[in-house]
């Protein structure tokens, strides 16, 4: 099951509207105020989230809005999170339409990246899809741009430029690694540094040495879904290296 694309957050129950729009307008005046420790606007900010992180973790079918990891239901586990940053832009920190849930991984993965196409200009959240370059928690379906592969890791659904952005800029390809490394039994995280060298490392040399440790690894204990993983990894490492040697021959080729 994939997260789903949720209402609106409109209906406040334990505050009011004029304590909303105070919120608003402290809010967009200090960048920090999202934590602030005045008693009176921290009892108001913590209504405000529990209703945020219970609306939207239940419109999400209980999922992060960019990994789709299923969240666990106790509200400090997972965190409301600004789609557009609110340090870089503090008018939306208390805009419904720039609230979701996420993982706590996701969400300090993508901390304070601008995630606009353009500069913002308006006094409300961009609100088409187009405008953004991340997938969208309210203006896009999270199947429309991500799926999961046999190994269970999230990649982008026909190569969806913001299905790749996505994974980029929330860090899920450390959530990808880990769930390769879960095939190697005891060796895990062992498993798990090589995949990370194997996939960060610009140097080729570098890859194939991190390459060559994990198949060791998987021959060690004789371990068919590790072995299945080692394959299913060369095939990759070698389709991107046949990818940058086309890349830099395309460049060489003078102009016509």
């Amino acid at each position: 099951m994939n997260r789903a694309k949720p209402l609106i957050f409109t209906a406040p129950k334990s505050f009011t509207h004029d304590e909303h729009q105070s919120l608003r307008n402290k809010g967009a005046a200090d960048k920090h105020f999202w934590d602030t420790k005045v008693p009176a606007d921290k009892a108001i900010i913590t209504k405000f989230k529990n209703e945020i992180k219970d609306h939207y973790w239940s419109g999400q079918l209980r999922r992060c809005c960019y990994c789709s990891s299923e969240l666990q239901s106790h509200k400090a586990t997972y965190d409301a999170e600004h789609i557009i940053d609110k340090s870089g832009h503090p008018q939306f920190m208390f805009d419904y339409a720039n609230l979701a849930v996420a993982c706590k991984v996701c969400n300090r993965g993508k901390w304070t990246t601008e995630i606009t196409v353009d500069q913002v200009t308006t006094s409300t959240p961009p609100s088409l899809s187009d405008d953004y370059t991340i997938v969208h928690p309210h203006l896009d379906e999270w199947h429309d741009h991500l799926e999961f592969d046999r190994w269970n890791r999230i990649q982008a659904k026909g190569d969806s430029p913001k299905g790749q952005t996505t994974i980029d800029v929330c860090k899920i390809h450390n959530l990808n690694t880990a769930r390769l490394a879960d095939r190697f039994a005891t060796d895990r995280k062992e498993a798990e540094n090589y995949l990370r060298q194997i996939y960060a490392e610009k140097s080729v040399i570098k890859k194939e040495a991190a390459l060559t440790l994990l198949r060791k690894l998987a021959d060690q204990y004789n371990l068919p879904q590790a072995k299945a993983v080692v394959g299913a990894v060369e095939e990759e490492v070698s389709r991107i290296l046949q990818e940058s040697e086309q890349l830099v021959r395309t460049l060489a080729e003078p102009a016509t």
